[in-house]
């Protein structure tokens, strides 16, 4: 076994444990198989530009459970530029009683999507811009990077947002259109929150 994979284990378990989730063997073996796709894929495709292994399970697979634990009940979501698939990907596993849909305009990174996701059924993948995209959603999450040019698109498939962004990113996200309804801090320092928000009826 390389030794990420072996690495992979060792680092979720305290993550699993400092946000109080609980995930079955066959949850922990979908996260891994992530993992490993992800660490053989990233060479050629620059899926994330994290390399260090603690980093990569908290930063990407923490928040994404993180997350799964912050949205309560829900019936669908979409993960908007969802890349490497954070935090739609983990998000599916936790929780599979949500349909997830990954929106992935880059060819190569939603063809890498397909292939992580294939034993997922709760999950599917849509090659293509958001602002091409009709279908409509409960919740919307990303992370934001410039993600007020994009609200009007957002808001017209979703009417509530989770956003994974730094505490300084926050108050970029002001704006009419939006009522924000909170953050919650992530448990890995104090740089990085979920910040909920919902359609204003300006939206």
């Amino acid at each position: 076994m390389p030794e990420y994979l072996h690495d992979f284990g060792s680092l979720l378990e305290p993550v699993l444990a400092k946000i109080s989730l609980e995930l079955s063997i066959e949850q922990v073996s979908s996260l891994s198989r992530h993992y490993e796709l992800l660490q053989r894929w990233n060479g050629r495709v620059n899926l994330t530009s994290i390399r260090a292994p603690q980093e990569i399970v908290e930063r990407h697979f923490g928040e994404a459970l993180y997350l799964a634990k912050v949205i309560g009940e829900a019936k669908n979501l979409v993960d908007v530029g969802s890349g490497a698939g954070f935090p739609g990907l983990p998000f599916a596993v936790a929780r599979p009683d949500v349909r997830v849909t990954l929106v992935e305009s880059i060819g190569k990174k939603a063809t890498f999507l397909r292939e992580v996701s294939r034993p997922l059924p709760n999950v599917s993948v849509y090659h293509g811009r958001v602002e091409d995209l009709q279908d409509s959603f409960e919740w919307l999450t990303m992370r934001a990077v410039a993600v007020r040019g994009v609200f009007p698109h957002l808001l017209r498939i979703s009417k509530k947002l989770a956003l994974l962004v730094s505490r300084g990113e926050v108050a970029g996200l002001e704006d009419e259109r939006i009522v924000c309804e909170g953050t919650v801090g992530v448990p890995w320092g104090e740089q990085r929150v979920i910040w909920i928000g919902r359609a204003s009826h300006r939206a």
